[in-house]
């Protein structure tokens, strides 16, 4: 009996190193891989937009920056609108996520970093978007404050359908979650 008990806890034991081995990794990769993440909040899709869906049926938003693959992703989340006083099935879509090769990470004169990334795809559309983000700005005189101050970040999204057509402009912005580039 005593042989048992001590197999039962030498297995508990294992288990628990393992699982907090995996989750530790887990952390880790997480951690290192996205360096810059941001919140969005507000969000203007161009008419025409084939990569975005419409704003109104948008809840909310995020970019992450990986800069280890040096890829950008913007995610968003959707829901099914739904007209007052109708019944409606309860279904939520997956969310629209769009991830690009960033193509050039520049720091301004001031500090202010812009992130570039874009594509161009085998059926000749083109799709870029810039992320400016002026919180590591310091040339400009902020107030002295135990205040937390952040700037909003501002993104373009440009999508082509041809080389040669009208490009549709989308606009979307929020604040920064965490950023060390």
């Amino acid at each position: 009996m005593k042989h048992l008990i001590a197999l039962l806890t030498l297995s508990l034991a294992t288990w628990t190193a393992n699982a907090s081995m995996v989750n530790m990794e887990a952390n880790q990769k997480v951690g290192n891989d996205f360096e810059a993440a941001y919140s969005l909040d507000t969000f203007q899709i161009g008419a025409g937009s084939f990569t975005l869906p419409r704003t109104e049926t948008i809840t909310s938003g995020s970019i992450s920056f990986n800069h280890q693959t040096q890829e950008v992703r913007v995610t968003l989340s959707r829901h099914t609108p739904c007209a007052a006083n109708t019944l409606c099935s309860m279904v939520m879509p997956a969310p629209t996520s769009l991830t690009l090769p960033a193509v050039q990470v520049t720091s301004g004169l001031c500090g202010g970093t812009v992130i570039v990334a874009e594509e161009t795809r085998a059926d000749g559309s083109m799709v870029s978007m810039q992320i400016n983000d002026e919180n590591s700005d310091f040339c400009e005189k902020r107030p002295m404050s135990t205040e937390v101050y952040l700037k909003r970040i501002h993104v373009k999204i440009t999508e082509k359908a041809s080389p040669d057509s009208t490009p549709i402009v989308s606009t979307l912005s929020g604040f920064p979650l965490r950023a060390q580039y």
